[in-house]
């Protein structure tokens, strides 16, 4: 069961307690959970020699992967069996946050530790270091911050990992060596019908008439600009005019201006995850 997130920063913080017995012992639950809850039936694992190479040279290994949806790391613990060998995982901190205790205990067990990702976490950071630096088993740390849904484009990435690696080969007895890792999901069979029946869910949901002789892309665009048109009548008082990524784009700034306004911050740049 998940705990509603609590306010502010973490209150705490989540250190690893890497088990490979543990990771081992509950890898048939794994492979169950991935396939029945989320529907992940194969996973295929390439490229995994030049972790394996890295690893037996005695290197440190920083693993850099996309971030498409919740069960990228089952892809990961996937290569991880392949090698023999469990990984670490920077975890956001929110994650543990909303997990119950045996989740939380897992999670450690499993090689994870949290971070506070809109801030300067120090613990983390050295945690990271110190595993690069000194343990056996690879780092995992998804440099682009947050999940963007897609597999076809890497997004911007994080300052984070590249000075995580850089500080632990300051001091390090050994070579560090980042490996880029990619993540893409295949549907296995035509998913169209199931995504018709959710398009009718969603216009009912807006009090509409299902659309079902148009295209499902036009059907979509309507949806979500009709919940845009709300969203600007709820924060702006009326709609705009423009494509949606203009509008969208629009609507976050205003948003985004009245906050840092109102917690009297100094307006940011750059993109909004």
């Amino acid at each position: 069961m998940h705990r509603l997130l609590p306010p502010g920063l973490p209150s705490r913080w989540w250190s690893p307690n890497l088990s490979p017995s543990w990771v081992r012992l509950l890898r048939p639950f794994r492979r169950l959970m991935q396939r029945w809850q989320y529907q992940l039936q194969t996973i295929d694992v390439r490229g995994i020699e030049h972790v394996r190479s890295a690893l037996q040279s005695g290197h440190g290994v920083l693993i850099t992967p996309n971030h498409v949806t919740y069960t990228d790391p089952f892809l990961l613990l996937a290569a991880a069996d392949q090698l023999d060998n469990p990984f670490h995982f920077m975890t956001a901190w929110q994650v543990f946050a909303t997990s119950g205790w045996l989740q939380q205990l897992v999670m450690r067990r499993h090689g994870c530790f949290s971070v506070d990702r809109d801030g300067m976490d120090l613990r983390a950071f050295r945690q990271a270091v110190a595993i690069l630096q000194k343990e056996p088993q690879p780092l995992v740390i998804f440099p682009e911050g947050e999940m963007y849904h897609v597999g076809d484009r890497v997004m911007l990435f994080h300052e984070g990992p590249a000075a995580i690696a850089q500080s632990a080969a300051k001091h390090a007895r050994r070579p560090i060596v980042c490996v880029p890792c990619a993540l893409k999901y295949y549907f296995l069979a035509d998913p169209t019908p199931q995504l018709q029946e959710l398009m009718s869910r969603l216009e009912r949901a807006f009090f509409w008439r299902p659309r079902t002789d148009l295209p499902l892309e036009q059907r979509l665009f309507q949806v979500a600009e009709g919940a845009l048109a709300l969203k600007e009548l709820e924060y702006l008082g009326h709609t705009r005019a423009g494509s949606i990524s203009d509008r969208l784009a629009s609507l976050c700034d205003s948003v985004l201006t009245r906050l840092e306004q109102r917690y009297v911050m100094q307006p940011q740049t750059g993109g909004v995850p």
